[in-house]
């Protein structure tokens, strides 16, 4: 199966989009971590501690992990020409390769790609209702018809659809959401621990968002959502805790999160005991600059 990625090659202060073009390749930085092709996720996590203690050491193996090991030919990947507000999407043509000594530090672990199309204006992007985010690798295969469209030249009539223009957003929370919780799986819930290896676990049903354990060794299946859980949210979750892979038999629970819960779910659930339902908040506090 195809898998579809977005990978952010460089940043403001270090441009470099004319490399990726010209030399049809995709690369991330995290230089010196060394090698990571079979490499566990822990062991990927220990090199990310180790040289660069300041920064997310679980989403940042996740990503290397992913960029490494994930990524397969054929698959597509989509990044940014950021000074010319253009996308660029590609087929993966090379396999994962690591540099000790790159021609840029952004550039030690690339892959190489045949570029598709490289005229797709960040205005046409978004009308596909399709964002970039913040995370340097990312998989999208949810937008693949979306992508796909773009490379079949499709047209898309202007929306004015309000929940089309709220899909990217609430998309960007729920990953937002889900790389806090990697974090700290204990705010949810304690006695928690992640078991899909840093990254989203695919099954029958699709993607699960977290998978773990719980402290009475059950496999827990989360499943997040931006916004107010609506009434399909109980069948996704219940097929992904029917198709989670369970070879010991052991007892499998779900926990549904989102911010609210339409009457529906929480009827539903009141006959499910399995699944509980789990409601985020933010809070923001102010104050004056020292």
């Amino acid at each position: 199966m195809t898998e579809y990625w977005t990978v952010l090659s460089g940043d403001r202060q270090n441009n470099i989009w004319d490399i990726i073009e010209d030399q049809s390749l995709v690369g991330i930085g995290w230089p010196g971590i060394g090698n990571v092709r079979g490499v566990s996720f822990d062991a990927i996590k220990e090199g990310v501690q180790q040289h660069f203690p300041h920064r997310h050491a679980g989403t940042d193996a996740g990503m290397l992990d992913s960029f490494a090991n994930e990524m397969e030919l054929g698959d597509i990947v989509l990044t940014t020409i950021g000074s010319e507000r253009r996308i660029l999407i590609g087929r993966i043509t090379g396999e994962y390769t690591y540099a000790d000594s790159p021609a840029h530090y952004l550039l030690s672990h690339t892959r190489a790609v045949e570029w598709l199309r490289a005229d797709i204006d960040f205005d046409t992007y978004r009308k596909h209702g399709m964002q970039f985010y913040g995370r340097t690798v990312r998989r999208i295969t949810q937008y693949s018809a979306a992508v796909e469209a773009m490379l079949n030249r499709e047209e898309l009539e202007e929306t004015t659809n309000a929940e089309d223009d709220v899909a990217p957003i609430r998309f960007r929370l729920e990953q937002d959401l889900q790389d806090v919780l990697r974090e700290s799986i204990t705010q949810l819930e304690p006695g928690l621990v992640i078991t899909d290896g840093g990254r989203e676990q695919k099954v029958e049903a699709g993607w699960i968002d977290i998978t773990a354990r719980d402290s009475a060794d059950r496999i827990v299946v989360i499943e997040l959502k931006a916004g107010t859980a609506q009434p399909d949210s109980v069948a996704q979750i219940l097929a992904y805790m029917g198709t989670v892979p369970n070879h010991d038999g052991r007892a499998v629970r779900g926990i549904l999160v989102a911010n609210d819960f339409h009457p529906r779910v929480q009827a539903a659930l009141r006959a499910v005991p399995n699944v509980t339902l789990k409601a985020y908040s933010f809070k923001f506090t102010f104050q004056d600059p020292e």
